[in-house]
């Protein structure tokens, strides 16, 4: 895993808004997930993390790092498996349906505890 870039995502995560935060949502509009928020910080930008259109899906945004998309770019990113990735990014991980919805602290207690419990 790389913790340096996920206590990156962490201090962003400090600074967002619940009302600007969606676990549903990688961008929409003014509201983006944990992921989202990653995807638009200047710093893992210039680390090769950003968004990208998908083509043909007007309106569509997904995670892109080198030539991953998606899960696949996050997990990349961040270096972690796939289940890894689910279990701290993913909506269906916190909460069932119809549930309050996932704020930003939930989040970073999961990055928090998956970091300690992986020295």
């Amino acid at each position: 895993m790389n913790r340096e870039r996920l206590n990156h995502l962490i201090t962003i995560l400090e600074n967002v808004a619940p009302a600007r935060f969606d676990l549903n949502e990688w961008k929409c509009g003014t509201t983006a997930c944990a992921i989202g928020h990653a995807c638009l910080d200047p710093e893992l930008n210039r680390q090769g993390l950003y968004l990208e259109r998908v083509a043909g899906d007007w309106g569509a945004w997904t995670p892109s790092y080198g030539d991953s998309r998606s899960w696949g770019a996050v997990q990349a990113f961040f270096d972690l498996n796939f289940s890894n990735t689910l279990h701290l990014f993913a909506h269906d991980s916190y909460h069932d349906e119809g549930e309050a919805p996932v704020r930003p602290q939930e989040v970073i207690a999961r990055i928090q505890q998956f970091m300690k419990d992986n020295p």
